[in-house]
């Protein structure tokens, strides 16, 4: 009896018996951020045909947790269906329409956003590599109405994105000061800066890479619906090989 045929060459790589679905779904993501995958779905649909979802407030009551996964990935079938059907659907997560919560209202008192200040520098204190010099800049500025715990989590991350930026030391620039009605809080990097394509999107929560793995990012759309809950919008001036900063205005009310 003849041998059998050996099987012919094929160009499918082998798939091993045990699949190790974290890693590969990292894989995907990785290759979407690499590649644009997502912003491409958005940009190639034709603007004059939209669908627009609306959506409220994604996490009202503070920032982001695990309970929130499964309610926005029921909700993401929505808009993914459109997108498939070629509709240009954009992705705002809903902050235009993000109301105040109550919590929030009871919150607000008068604060001095300088001591606030000092307070995410001292908890930051820890993380910051050795070479990174902070120069604060204080200028007189009455206390702000507002509700200050949360202001102080929008400053944590404009820093820790700073100090993120600077592995091997550099220099943080941290501003208070008064501009016509607003109160502005403004920090200054010397970092790599931010290509003007990243900043089209960067307050998109989007996905990031590191060393390790794909993670989502919330840190800026977190930050830019906190301060608008103030009534308040944060612009962002940087260019690449000169640093970056950031300037929150937050009206008095």
């Amino acid at each position: 009896m003849e041998a059998p045929a050996p099987m012919p060459a094929t160009a499918f790589r082998t798939v091993p018996s045990q699949v190790n679905f974290p890693a590969l779904e990292e894989d995907i993501l990785a290759l979407w951020a690499e590649s644009g995958t997502f912003e491409k779905s958005v940009s190639q649909r034709p603007a004059e045909n939209p669908f627009i979802f609306y959506d409220g407030p994604p996490f009202a009551s503070g920032l982001p947790h695990y309970g929130h996964l499964l309610q926005s990935i029921i909700k993401d079938v929505v808009p993914r269906y459109w997108t498939m059907r070629g509709r240009r659907v954009e992705r705002r997560f809903g902050w235009d329409c993000h109301g105040l919560p109550v919590e929030n209202e009871a919150e607000q008192q008068l604060a001095d956003l300088r001591e606030g200040m000092d307070s995410c520098l001292t908890l930051l204190r820890g993380q910051m590599p050795e070479g990174i010099d902070v120069i604060r800049d204080y200028a007189e500025v009455a206390p702000l109405h507002c509700a200050p715990g949360r202001l102080n989590q929008a400053f944590t991350v404009l820093l820790t994105n700073a100090v993120q930026v600077l592995p091997d030391g550099g220099e943080i620039v941290v501003r208070v000061f008064d501009q016509d009605h607003e109160i502005c809080v403004q920090v200054t990097d010397n970092g790599p800066g931010i290509s003007p394509e990243r900043l089209e999107t960067i307050f998109d929560v989007g996905f990031r890479a590191t060393d390790e793995r794909v993670k989502m990012s919330y840190g800026l759309p977190t930050a830019y619906a906190i301060v608008h809950e103030h009534d308040g919008h944060i612009d962002i001036d940087s260019s690449v090989g000169e640093g970056t900063t950031v300037t929150v205005h937050l009206p008095r009310r």
